[in-house]
């Protein structure tokens, strides 16, 4: 074989050699997101990880374009929902407030950061997360919930009473809904509506562990 026509194979023939070994990458996010829904946490979170630490896009070679926001938002988002799995709120917490860096009005990342606040007794950030959750999604009945919840814990009762009702506006038969609303107006002594909610509570839950209190309290009204 002359000199040229070895030049010519080894030009033709390296790059195949080199492409068959390397393969293409993984999909980081893919792969995290395949474990997640199978219940495969650890493994989610170490896939996760590669996306949010990686300067370019999972699968792409080095010329590329930086990992896009969104898909590191995404990224993190998935992380945060994979911490709380495995009951770690601080961990759950840390990487939703790093999705919300990036893509500060993502409600459902919001939603739940929020629901983590209230948690952590953290009132205050909580119902700053979920009153834009109730702006960014208004139809949003869990969102009106966890800030109706976040304002009792607060003893803001009125305000914690405005949201509950959108619940109800929104689903009348929400069983707690009834129950926390009633301990609401009980606490600024407007009984009737109190006795009223804990009614509707009891036909939905009887068997409820706060029937009991419920009963007692309509029993002395």
């Amino acid at each position: 074989m002359t000199r040229m026509k070895v030049i010519v194979v080894c030009l033709v023939v390296l790059p195949l050699i080199v492409a068959a070994q390397t393969g293409p990458k993984p999909n980081f996010f893919k792969l995290g997101l395949e474990h997640y829904n199978k219940q495969e946490y650890d493994a989610a979170i170490q896939n996760f990880l590669k996306v949010v630490n990686a300067k370019t896009e999972p699968g792409a070679n080095t010329q590329a374009a930086p990992t896009p926001p969104i898909k590191k938002a995404d990224a993190y988002y998935y992380l945060g929902m994979s911490f709380i799995k495995k009951n770690q709120p601080a961990n759950a917490i840390e990487n939703f407030s790093k999705s919300i860096t990036i893509r500060p009005d993502h409600g459902p990342t919001l939603l739940e950061r929020g629901r983590l606040y209230i948690d952590q007794k953290q009132f205050d950030l909580a119902v700053a997360d979920l009153s834009k959750v109730t702006v960014l999604m208004p139809d949003n009945i869990e969102g009106h919930y966890q800030l109706a919840l976040a304002y009792s814990w607060q003893a803001k009762y009125q305000e914690a009473i405005n949201s509950f009702k959108k619940v109800l506006e929104k689903n009348p038969q929400h069983t707690y809904a009834h129950y926390w609303i009633g301990l609401a107006y009980s606490k600024i002594n407007e009984y009737g509506m109190a006795e009223y909610h804990f009614e509707m509570f009891l036909k939905l839950c009887p068997d409820c562990p706060e029937a009991a209190h419920v009963k007692e309290f309509i029993s002395r009204q």
